[in-house]
């Protein structure tokens, strides 16, 4: 198994998967983040709120944060997440995403 170091080509284990780190960016810092607890409300499902960041591109800064909500039946998620997003041709940028997902 490989073991990832910030600042290189490599891979990160990040939510269950592995996903590519970028490399080349000053003093070695490269990260994408998203930290959340899951709160279990039985029987409906379970409730995440999450704070997440991108930093792996020293031109474009990202954080935010967000809510998921996962049922197990039927197999439905939601995810409600705001971004605040600086850098790139078009300045800062203010996003707000809605993920839906049906299972069947």
């Amino acid at each position: 198994m490989t073991r990832p170091s910030f600042g290189c080509a490599t891979l990160a284990f990040v939510d269950g998967k592995y996903a590519r780190v970028a490399a080349g960016t000053p003093a070695g810092a490269a990260i994408d983040a998203r930290v959340g607890y899951g709160i279990v409300l039985p029987p409906y499902g379970v409730l995440t709120p999450f704070a997440l960041t991108g930093l792996a591109d020293p031109d474009r800064r990202r954080v935010g944060i967000g809510v998921r909500f996962a049922a197990p039946h039927p197999h439905f998620d939601v995810e409600v997440a705001g971004d605040h997003r600086k850098g790139g041709a078009t300045g800062p940028e203010q996003v707000l995403g809605i993920d839906l997902g049906l299972q069947f």
